[in-house]
């Protein structure tokens, strides 16, 4: 790849974007899905890649050398009611363009359920959910210094027009 976009943080904190004129990145992804009965479905993602800055010879950042994505997804014949479950996690990787240990990111996993109830209002195709997110309330970060919420709740209504 030529001239990926790369992000210095200099001590205010503010990401600024600086174009990279050499880097590298190989991988491989696998993906399957699976559609069992009519109701039941699985998709795995796993992606394996290597990176880096052909410039300083460092990994670029935000790009972790395993990725993991198990989505499981069941509806109630009946009812119509859907869950899904995600399971992500990814490896250890660097937040910086020197890959300092300071600003490293360490592998972290995460797993979300959604529930989700379709029904019709007026006609009108609708449906509310509860998406429990971090369901396990695992500590990990996204950026550097700035970590992730934590546990959530959502809630909502969806009505189409």
């Amino acid at each position: 790849n030529k001239n990926l976009i790369a992000y210095d943080r200099d001590a205010d904190l503010i990401y600024r974007p600086r174009n990279i004129s050499k880097a590298y990145r190989q991988g491989a992804e696998l993906s399957l899905k699976y559609q069992g009965a009519e109701n039941f479905s699985a998709d795995l993602s796993y992606i394996l890649q290597k990176t880096e800055n052909r410039e300083t010879g460092n990994e670029l950042t935000y790009a972790p050398r395993h990725t993991f994505k198990l989505t499981l997804k069941y509806t109630l014949s009946r009812t119509l009611t859907k869950f899904e479950a995600i399971f992500r996690a990814k490896s250890a990787h660097y937040g910086d363009l020197e890959n300092s240990d300071a600003d490293k990111l360490d592998a972290y996993h995460r797993t979300d359920l959604k529930i989700i109830q379709p029904f019709t209002y007026q006609s009108l195709s609708s449906q509310v959910f509860v998406h429990f997110q971090n369901l396990f309330d695992n500590d990990f970060e996204f950026h550097h210094g700035y970590p992730d919420d934590g546990f959530k709740l959502t809630g909502g209504l969806t009505v189409n027009f």
